[in-house]
């Protein structure tokens, strides 16, 4: 019964069968019979009161009370069981063993008389971590009924379900598996039944009264990346038990609609509950007392985390910074420690650090909770630092604010700050702001680009970003509106952690300083994001395969690259530009012709299009677009856009760019987000305006989480295919090559060196989510463990 959310399962019909790994050589360690009839014993169980945080997330209708809850006589007269009631009144119980019984591993076993659900009723036995918030604290669902579809088709007395949840949650999901099973005959038929949860390190599976086959199984041996389950369920649960009432579950959310108690009452028996182990492997903990024979190394290894061009770590080996004073000048001071300030000595320029009366630190709405740091600084130094920690008002956000003239500030600065955390599985991305510009330390984009990450080991590491790099993403980074450069009002230095509770920030020492010989060196990969790359080699060839791709559909590119992809017979269709059926429109006088110079993004010397912002309309616009009704009916999940751009007029440097793809589906090449009208364009990756052809190779199912292309399915379209914006500033340059949808032919994984001659063993293919899954059909992206390693492969 998941905590909130539980509609963004993604059920399953199937899923590969794990056998157990145990045998059936398991001896009862823990159970609790209901044999005392009367009250509820208050040394395993606690008590839900009320109804808060939406109806638990989920929208349910009760309020739970201690009086629902009894031990009492089953319907035969003779069982002795727990009954949780719930009434017309829309009052009911849910009882929880946190803090009284837990366990990690095992056969845990109960028998339930489940209620006549129809409708509105949601009887759930579940498991919660111990530790951690919610999803990232694991969850177990080894009983639910009532659920929404059963009630539309009408099997709802047979239709129930097992789930896990587990990781982070962001942008509306988490990583989660269900699967739902119909019952051939009716579950609450006024009988018990019994349900086994049978979990191991390698696997959950769950079981129906005395079927040999789970009804639900779900592999959990894989821990390699911080969203693979394994990691999440290697440690001990408690349990809960609970009749509710409406919610998202069942569909049901106004009382006149919960039709399961107008004739009264309905009741959920519980017989009892028991804890089986493996002599020798017990690990529980029942009434503050823990049994530990297990032994198991839980710790999560990162191995994959990469800090970026502008990141590194504080502290050498020693315990010593590696910031070298003696190479720095000219310090801005937004928050530094007295030893830090100490060693920057007479070089400092400007001191706003926090005084609390001209110069403040707020915490937002009381969104985070600040408490001390233990340990060394960022410096190495022993000297306090500050850790907040993400309350429960779904979001979070700090700034440091006062008047300050920064008005020194220019491409010669850099900006520093250091970061630290201990949170490896959450691995929270945080938004960091800089006057107007945003930008991400993560693996998350939350605002901006992600300009960099770091390991959650509990060591500390380092930024330091060219203010050139800040003024890239905000063009002006303090506005007038605020104030301007020399007296900025505003919070010069911002951070926000998302809504996750629990999440910590940790970070000290922010300032600005000049860097003796310091220049921008930026990494292509980094700055390109996961889409990007360089067009042609060091040899000026095309670094693109067409041997790789099929089906292609051509929409702009030069005649060489469209005869050798006819050559090997891989066209699906050709609509490039011919200025006659296809052609490439611009808007409304916003945009101009110019001349092309240098070779296409394929390095032969062919045209591609070549355009500037021109008409002073502040605004513009172009896109590829058939003059007739036009096939675009291929285009499904399986195909990839593949589209280069290039520019190096002083004019472009800064300029992000939208594109369109089919009317509906939006996002931003560029450093920040394009604003249309009000509306920001998600960034999926920049270019260098050097000159230099950069291509941009992106799944259709990424483009369509940015809206549904008009095209799709579509036999019939004659409106632009793709275009661009290029925003209002006359002169902003647009060049554009190699237009085309394709499919992706994967060859096989090889390993990761030249010298390697053999093929990797695979050893497993997971999403994204971390759910291991049987193949790459579906298309996307996947990591697949080998025996030479992790790869990240895109299909």
């Amino acid at each position: 019964m998941s905590m909130k959310h539980l509609n963004l399962l993604l059920f399953a019909s199937s899923m590969m069968f794990v056998a157990p790994a145990y045998g059936q050589d398991y001896k009862k360690v823990w159970a609790d019979e209901f044999d005392n009839v009367g009250a509820v014993n208050e040394t395993t169980w606690n008590f839900e009161t009320g109804n808060y945080n939406n109806g638990f997330g989920n929208w349910e209708l009760e309020n739970y009370q201690k009086a629902n809850a009894t031990v009492g006589l089953a319907p035969d007269g003779t069982t002795k069981a727990l009954i949780i009631t719930a009434k017309p009144d829309l009052t009911s119980a849910r009882l929880f063993t946190k803090d009284k019984v837990s366990f990690k591993y095992g056969k845990l076993e109960t028998r339930i008389m489940i209620p006549k659900t129809a409708n509105g009723l949601w009887p759930a036995f579940w498991l919660l971590g111990n530790t951690g918030t919610w999803p990232s604290c694991g969850e177990i669902d080894v009983l639910e009924m009532g659920h929404a579809d059963g009630i539309k088709n009408g099997t709802q007395e047979k239709y129930y379900s097992g789930a896990c949840h587990w990781g982070v949650y962001q942008n509306g999901g988490y990583p989660n598996y269900g699967k739902f099973t119909t019952s051939p005959t009716s579950l609450q038929d006024g009988k018990f039944h019994k349900f086994v949860l049978e979990w191991t390190p390698d696997v959950i599976n769950m079981y129906l009264d005395d079927a040999t086959k789970p009804y639900y199984s779900m592999d959990i041996s894989d821990r390699s990346l911080n969203t693979s389950p394994g990691n999440y369920f290697n440690k001990q649960f408690y349990m809960l038990v609970n009749l509710a009432i409406g919610g998202n579950f069942t569909g049901v959310h106004d009382r006149a609609a919960v039709t399961a108690l107008n004739s009264g009452e309905k009741k959920m028996y519980v017989d009892y509950i028991r804890l089986y182990q493996k002599e020798g492997q017990e690990c529980y903990t029942i009434n503050g007392k823990t049994v530990d024979n297990i032994n198991e190394d839980t710790h999560f290894e990162d191995t994959t985390t990469k800090l970026g061009e502008y990141g590194y770590k504080s502290l050498d080996a020693t315990g010593k910074s590696v910031f070298d004073f003696s190479k720095g000048s000219d310090y801005v001071i937004i928050s530094a420690s007295t030893g830090v300030m100490q060693q920057m000595g007479e070089k400092i320029k400007a001191d706003y650090s926090v005084d609390n009366t001209k110069q403040h630190l707020y915490i937002w709405e009381n969104t985070y909770a600040p408490s001390i740091g233990t340990g060394v600084n960022s410096f190495g130094l022993n000297e306090d630092y500050s850790v907040f920690t993400v309350t429960q008002k779904g979001w979070s956000g700090l700034g440091f604010h006062g008047l300050k003239d920064l008005s020194m500030l220019d491409d010669s600065y850099y900006l520093h700050f250091s970061m630290k955390g201990d949170d490896a599985l959450l691995h929270a991305s945080h938004a960091i702001r800089v006057g107007a510009a945003s930008f991400t330390i993560g693996n998350n984009p939350v605002e901006g680009m992600i300009l960099g990450d770091y390991k959650r080991d509990g060591e500390w590491y380092s930024f330091d970003i060219p203010f050139s790099k800040l003024k890239k993403m905000a063009g002006t980074v303090f506005p007038d509106k605020d104030g301007g450069a020399a007296a900025y009002r505003e919070n010069a230095f911002c951070a926000l952690s998302g809504g996750n509770e629990g999440t910590k920030l940790i970070f000290d020492n922010v300032f600005f300083y000049k860097k003796q010989g310091g220049s921008e060196t930026p990494d292509v990969d980094a700055t390109l994001g996961e889409f990007g790359s360089k067009s042609l080699n060091a040899e000026k060839q095309s670094t693109f395969d067409i041997a790789s791709g099929s089906d292609y559909v051509l929409i702009a590119t030069g005649s060489t690259f469209a005869n050798q992809v006819k050559d090997a017979g891989k066209v699906k269709a050709d609509y490039n530009v011919d200025n006659s059926r296809y052609n490439f429109n611009l808007w409304e006088g916003t945009m101009t012709g110019a001349t092309p110079t240098g070779t296409n993004s394929f390095g032969y010397n062919e045209e591609y299009s070549c355009v500037k912002v021109a008409g002073g309309k502040g605004w513009s616009g172009a896109g590829y677009a058939p003059a007739a009704a036009t096939d675009m009916s291929m285009i499904d999940d399986s195909y990839w856009l593949h589209f280069s751009m290039k520019t190096t007029n002083e004019i472009s440097k800064n300029a992000p760019y939208a594109i369109v793809i089919g009317e509906n589906a939006h996002f931003t090449i560029g450093s920040a987000p394009f604003e249309d009208a009000g509306k920001k364009y998600a960034v999926l990756g920049d270019f260098y305006r050097n000159g230099e052809w950069y291509s941009f190779d992106i799944p259709m199912t990424e483009i369509k989480k940015y809206g549904t292309p008009a095209f799709w399915g579509n036999s019939s379209y004659k409106n632009n295919i793709l275009s661009v914006l290029a925003g209002g500033t006359n002169g902003v340059e647009v060049n554009l090559d190699g237009v085309f949808f394709y499919k992706k032919i994967t060859t096989g994984i090889q390993a990761s060196t030249a010298d390697k001659k053999q093929q990797a063993k695979v050893l497993g293919i997971y999403d994204l989510t971390g759910r291991r899954v049987s193949d790459m059909n579906a298309g996307g992206i996947y990591i697949v463990r080998t025996n030479q390693g992790n790869f990240k492969v895109k299909k």
